[in-house]
């Protein structure tokens, strides 16, 4: 019996279709929350027909304790996936606009390592931060000493903080 139940598995996988079911698939980002698109069928409430679309993941409860992340509704495909294609044929017609969205990606990886190295510079100011307060809570320096000092770092910081500010900015407007 057993042996007659994995031989009619077999024939039924054969019949099922695999791969992919959703064109956008993997592809779709999410620009609220940043969760992946997924396809998903929704029958009618006749029971004839129905429609594809694709939900943001962030919009299921049960991935997130009860609670979603997203409010994005879903997409039609037969909306979306026409005009996602309309938008890669044009770009397809225009080579230059790849090369040009090529460049622009490079350079914003360029600005993620100065992010990342300003980020540094900011803690180990906010670390020295401490520890002068640390010296002056325990009498070592007097109030004279302390205060340019502490000035000069929180000026520093706010600045660096600015900087990262831009930084982030322009990196986010490059992607």
């Amino acid at each position: 019996m057993v042996q007659e139940q994995l031989r009619e598995n077999q024939r039924q996988s054969r019949l099922r279709p695999h791969g992919m079911k959703y064109l956008l698939q993997g592809l779709i980002v999410c620009k609220a929350c940043g969760y992946a698109y997924s396809g998903v069928n929704q029958k009618s409430r006749t029971g004839t027909g129905g429609y594809t679309y694709y939900r943001c993941s962030g919009a299921d409860r049960y991935r997130f304790g009860g609670q979603k992340v997203c409010s994005n509704p879903a997409i039609r495909a037969n909306l979306l996936e026409p005009a996602v294609w309309q938008e890669v044929s044009t770009v397809l017609e225009q080579p230059d606009r790849v090369s040009e969205e090529y460049g622009r990606r490079l350079k914003a990886l360029d600005r993620q390592p100065e992010l990342g190295a300003i980020q540094t510079q900011i803690r180990r100011l906010d670390q020295g931060r401490l520890r002068l307060i640390e010296i002056y809570t325990e009498g070592l320096i007097d109030k004279k000493e302390f205060e340019p000092q502490i000035a000069r770092i929180k000026k520093r910081i706010a600045e660096l903080e600015t900087e990262a500010e831009q930084a982030a900015t322009e990196a986010m407007l490059q992607q």
